[in-house]
């Protein structure tokens, strides 16, 4: 993930000394949200362990919402907020990927 997704995880090494765990989890559940301003609500990534075709696999969301008070009320507004959250979710997900993984891609 520190390589291809830019997201740096340490759990302290010292949580494992004198003890019988093995310093490799089974399974993981990253959430992380952070405020935002256009569109108005919250951005969540969130990275799951789990399985492809059988395979360990990484699972990416990225995630907007604008809720209550924060929410678009009208169509223009709905529409306008479906571009904000796009742009934001291209934004983060081109500079997530940026280097080795992209160029996987291109």
């Amino acid at each position: 993930m520190s390589k291809n997704l830019k997201i740096r995880i340490e759990i302290y090494e010292k949580l494992f000394e004198g003890t019988e765990v093995e310093n490799s989890p089974l399974d993981f559940d990253l959430k992380f949200s952070f405020p935002a301003k256009k569109p108005r609500g919250a951005i969540y990534l969130r990275f799951v362990r789990g399985k492809r075709k059988n395979e360990d696999a990484l699972i990416w969301e990225t995630q907007v919402q604008s809720a209550g008070e924060l929410a678009p009320k009208t169509k223009r507004q709905i529409k306008a907020w479906v571009i904000d959250a796009h742009t934001l979710t291209d934004d983060w997900f081109f500079k997530m990927i940026e280097g080795e993984l992209l160029r996987r891609f291109e």
